[in-house]
C-alpha cells in the first residue's frame, strides 16, 4: 500500500478536470487488490471447481514458460486469482477528430502520455465517450480483458480471461508480463506492438513445446486471416487519409469517409462468409467503425512486423530481442520510428505477426 500512496500523491495534484478520473482509477485498483486470493491456497482448497483448478495450473506453467523461453521477468504476477464479478476488468476510451486520424492522448505520471483512457466502471466510460462525442470527437470505447501495473503491483489472474482457450490465455498472459519486463513511457504503440509479437511467438513456441499441432495449426489460421483484416484497416487508414488532406468541403469529406468505412465492413462481411468465422473479428468491423476504432486497431498492431523482423535479426533468442529492444527504445523518436518502419519492410522467413486488439 506504500506504493500506492505514492502514486496517489502526484495525481492528487493535478486539475479538478481529472480528479474524478483518478480517483475512479485508485478505487478501482484497490479493490482488485483486495480482491486476490493466493493461487497456492486455491489449490489447497477442495472447494476449488476441477475446471478453475485446471485453468490456475496451466497458467503457472505458462508463466514459467515465459520466464525460462522467454526471458520475461519473473515478477510476482499471476500469483493470484480475482474474480471481478464483470465480464472486462476495465474499459478503454479512445477519441479522435473526426476527419483525422491522429488519437487524442492523456498523460500521466509515470507511463508518459497514452492513446486512450481507462476506466474500471462501464458507466464511467461510456460517459466519458459521451462527453468526447459531444464535442464532436470520434470515438470508441473498447472492452479490455486485462492490464498491467508495470510491476507496481501484483496483478492476479482474472475471471476476465482464465477461462480463455489456451493459445489465448497464454498469450495474454504473455503480453502482460511482456509490459512488466520492459515499458517506454509516452509510447502506447511501441509498447502494445512489442508485447503482441512477444505473445506471437511465445504462444507459437509453447504450443510447439507442449506438441500441440493441433492447436498450432488453428492459431496459425487465425493469426493469417487477422493479418488479412489488418491489412484491410490500414488500407482504409491509407484512403482516410487522403481524403482527409483533400480541399474539399467538410460534408464531401464527411461523406466519403462513410462510403469508404461502409465499403471496408462489407469486405469483412464477404470474407468472413468465406472463412465460416462471421464473429471473429466482428467486433473490428461493427457498425459503429470509425476513426477512433481504427486508431485502437493499429495501436496494437502497428509495429508488431517491425519487432519480429528485429528477433529474427537476433536468430530468435529472447534474451538478445530484449536487449534489441531497449537499444531501439533509446533512440529519438524520429530515428525510433524510422527504424521500425525499416524492420517493418524486411522479408521475412516466417509468417508476420499481428494484433491481438481486445478480446479473443
Amino acid at each position: 500500500m506504500v506504493a500506492l500512496g505514492l502514486l496517489i500523491g502526484p495525481l492528487l495534484l493535478s486539475g479538478c478536470d481529472t480528479l474524478p478520473y483518478y480517483l475512479q482509477a485508485v478505487g478501482g485498483e484497490i479493490d482488485l487488490l483486495t480482491r486476490r486470493k493466493p493461487v497456492a491456497d486455491l489449490l489447497a482448497n477442495p472447494a476449488t471447481s476441477p475446471d478453475l483448478r485446471a485453468r490456475l495450473l496451466l497458467a503457472g506453467s505458462a508463466s514459467d514458460f515465459a520466464v525460462n523461453a522467454l526471458a520475461l521477468k519473473p515478477g510476482g504476477s499471476f500469483r493470484s486469482y480475482a474474480d471481478l464479478e464483470r465480464p472486462y476488468a476495465v474499459w478503454s476510451v479512445f477519441a479522435t477528430p473526426p476527419l483525422a486520424l491522429e488519437p487524442l492522448t492523456w498523460c500521466f505520471p509515470i507511463v508518459g502520455c497514452m492513446s486512450y483512457r481507462g476506466y474500471f466502471a462501464v458507466a464511467d466510460a461510456r460517459q466519458a465517450a459521451a462527453k468526447l462525442a459531444a464535442q464532436g470527437m470520434d470515438t470508441y470505447v473498447a472492452n479490455t480483458p486485462a492490464f498491467s501495473t508495470l510491476g507496481w503491483f501484483d496483478d492476479p489472474l482474472l475471471n476476465t480471461f482464465i477461462t480463455w482457450p489456451e493459445p489465448w490465455l497464454v498469450g495474454l498472459l504473455f503480453h502482460e508480463m511482456t509490459h512488466a519486463t520492459f515499458y517506454l513511457p509516452g509510447d502506447t504503440t511501441f509498447n502494445e506492438s512489442y508485447a503482441e509479437a512477444v505473445a506471437q511467438v511465445g504462444t507459437e513456441r509453447w504450443l510447439q513445446q507442449k506438441g500441440r499441432d493441433d492447436l498450432l495449426a488453428a492459431f496459425q489460421r487465425h493469426l493469417q486471416r487477422r493479418d488479412r483484416c489488418l491489412a484491410l484497416i490500414q488500407r482504409t487508414r491509407a484512403l482516410l487519409r487522403v481524403v482527409y488532406a483533400s480541399p474539399r468541403s467538410e460534408e464531401a469529406r464527411r461523406a466519403v469517409k462513410k462510403r469508404i468505412l461502409a465499403t471496408t465492413r462489407a469486405t469483412y462481411r464477404r470474407w468472413a462468409t468465406a472463412w465460416g468465422k462471421e464473429s471473429e473479428f466482428a467486433f473490428w468491423f461493427a457498425d459503429d467503425l470509425n476513426n477512433a476504432r481504427l486508431v485502437a486497431l493499429t495501436t496494437y498492431s502497428r509495429w508488431v512486423p517491425a519487432f519480429l523482423a528485429l528477433l529474427e535479426a537476433q536468430g530468435g533468442s529472447m534474451e538478445k530481442f530484449h536487449q534489441a529492444v531497449r537499444a531501439l527504445a533509446e533512440l529519438p523518436p524520429e530515428i525510433r520510428q524510422e527504424r521500425l518502419s525499416a524492420l517493418r519492410q524486411q522479408p521475412r522467413s516466417v509468417s508476420e505477426g499481428v494484433g491481438r486488439g481486445h478480446e479473443p
